[in-house]
């Protein structure tokens, strides 16, 4: 068996090793954004209606060594259940508590519907999305304890409330774009949100995002000499609503706009968006040999007076009312009830980027986004029991650099978010913003803190595999660097073999936001060797190193965090 183990990997590593290299065309080098934001106005249409499909297929699996870090509580990562207290002195069978393994699947559909030369309909599709492989079994729950049957074995579709916690197949979004006079784009439907780089604002388009948002959006943008001049109005929460499982049909509303929580956008951008200005764009980069520069600087501005989101426990319609703090559905008039909020949140954001091909093959990329938020709540606490205004004052930003010389590409990332003291819950866990005045966390540090400066990434903002996409969840009260660079080996056809190596560390601001209440996070190294076919399958074999540090430990435990190791098999099929 090692025997054969060593086999393959010495032909794995032959296949890096052999070959010629090869130069990458140099459109090619020019990274495409996967937003909507990229039109292709020249696409030829045939006929008044069309149809285009895009999309791709996901396999995604991995085995996690110490994923959480053995603290018990400071990794995103969760720990077996081997480790809790109803299996201590469990010995049944072959048991690694230390060891989680998976694999999971998505398909994800985009058709784009082109209606004439001025009207396209988009959609984002997905089915069984993130699905763990072997869950959801044809037998239910109790299918483990079937396993002799001999028709035992299969799958059911996931169906949310049934076996799963969600459908098989949900539309992320779906949106209609317009076309007027060749300069005005009007866009109306739940529309994916990006901006820049995507540390504020990320569709999670990518084909390794998990997370990703869509927003319920009017927006309008006029386009003149390559400058955009755009202004979105946002249906960011409607509050509570006349929707009921009792009427399924029909047209339900808000009950009041008292609750809504309102979202403008304005934004003023100089970039490529249609395909005669790509166009332009490579001509001046890889014909003229001139350096290119585009920019854009955007304000969102969010806004509530009140909140229905939660009704008062106490109340006298309490058995009737309760229906949990996630559920606004279907629920009764006479149990809406309001709670003061008056807050106000400006985010502006800049970003920037230059291009730069001084001679064949080779091509500079610097890119920057630098985002802050401001803004006041005036009660964070629903029902009024204590005065939990804040005011907010966060910031956060990315500077990329990368050089491309012909089969080799290096660059350099460094990125910051600013932090608070959140009582040593940290990332995806950080619940400071979060008040609940029972709680006797919350008396000790929610409820003093009035100034929340912790800035939170886009989760669907990844810079690496373990430390920040999995551990923390998100880049957060921390700054870190991260040199990288890859190279392709082999080319040949449509065919490329290649390596890439990306080394991090990452150190927080405020040690009293860390698990560990220290200052040093961790540093990762991650090794990921790639096939590629074209545009249309990547696969990719991923090494992840993490070393912690102690602002990762479990200082209230006395845990101190261990290193981890994962690795990770990816295959992508894109049409």
């Amino acid at each position: 068996m090692y025997r054969r183990s060593f086999l393959v990997l010495l032909l794995f590593a032959a296949c890096f090793c052999g070959g010629p290299a090869f130069a990458r065309p140099e459109r090619q080098m020019i990274e495409r954004s996967p937003g909507w934001a990229d039109s292709d106005r020249d696409a030829p249409l045939g006929s008044l209606f069309s149809l285009r499909h895009h999309g791709g297929f996901r396999f995604r699996s991995g085995l996690y060594w110490r994923g959480d870090l053995g603290t018990r509580g400071t990794s995103g990562i969760p720990s077996s259940p081997l480790e809790s207290r109803v299996n201590e002195g469990f010995e049944g069978g072959w048991a690694d508590s230390q060891l989680l393994a998976g694999a999971n699947i998505r398909l994800r559909y985009q058709p784009e519907m082109l209606i004439g030369e001025r009207i396209r309909v988009h959609a984002i599709i997905d089915a069984l999305d993130n699905l763990v492989m072997g869950s959801t079994p044809a037998f239910g729950p109790r299918a483990d304890a079937l396993f002799m049957r001999p028709a035992a074995g299969g799958q059911a579709p996931p169906t949310s409330g049934i076996n799963s916690f969600k459908d098989s197949v949900h539309v992320k979004a779906l949106w209609g774009e317009l076309l007027l006079f060749d300069a005005i784009t009007i866009r109306l439907g739940r529309i994916p949100d990006q901006w820049g780089l995507g540390i504020l604002r990320n569709a999670g388009l990518g084909v390794d995002d998990d997370f990703g948002a869509a927003v319920d959006r009017a927006e309008f943008m006029g386009s003149y000499a390559g400058y955009h001049l755009g202004f979105s109005w946002d249906f960011f929460y409607s509050g509570v609503t006349s929707a009921s499982r009792a009427q399924p049909l029909g047209q339900p509303y808000g009950y009041t706009t008292a609750d809504t929580i309102g979202q403008w956008i304005v934004f003023l951008e100089s970039r490529p968006r249609r395909i005669e200005e790509l166009r332009a764009r490579e001509h001046d980069l890889f014909e003229r040999r001139r350096p290119v520069f585009d920019w854009g600087v955007m304000s969102v501005f969010r806004t509530q007076e009140t909140t229905s989101e939660r009704q008062d426990r106490n109340a006298p319609l309490e058995d009737a009312c309760l229906l949990g703090p996630d559920s606004m559905l279907d629920i009764a008039f006479d149990c809406i009830r309001l709670a003061h909020r008056d807050a106000f949140l400006w985010y502006p954001d800049i970003w920037a980027r230059l291009l730069w091909a001084p001679r064949p093959g080779h091509l500079l990329q610097i890119e920057i986004e630098l985002a802050m938020a401001y803004g006041h709540v005036s009660s964070s606490e629903l029902l009024r029991r204590a005065d939990t205004s804040k005011d907010i004052l966060q910031g956060g930003g990315v500077l990329r650099a990368q050089y491309h010389i012909g089969p080799t590409e290096m660059g350099l990332e460094f990125g910051f978010a600013t932090g608070d003291d959140t009582g040593g819950v940290f990332g995806i866990q950080d619940g400071s913003e979060v008040v609940d005045v029972e709680s006797p966390s919350a008396q000790s540090f929610q409820v003093r803190n009035r100034r929340l400066t912790n800035f939170k990434f886009a989760r669907a903002y990844t810079i690496d595999y373990l430390l920040y996409r999995e551990v923390i969840g998100a880049v957060t009260n921390s700054w870190y660097l991260k040199p990288w660079a890859q190279h392709t080996f082999y080319s040949k056809g449509d065919l490329s073999l290649g390596v890439r190596l990306d080394l991090l560390f990452a150190r927080a601001f405020v040690a009293a936001g860390t698990p560990g209440q220290s200052l040093n996070l961790g540093f990762e190294a991650d090794v990921t060797g790639f096939l590629r076919l074209a545009e249309s399958f990547d696969a990719r074999l991923i090494v992840a190193t993490l070393v912690p540090f102690n602002g990762l430990d479990n200082a209230d435990l006395g845990l101190a965090a261990a290193p981890s190791v994962s690795v990770q098999a990816r295959l992508f099929w894109n049409f």
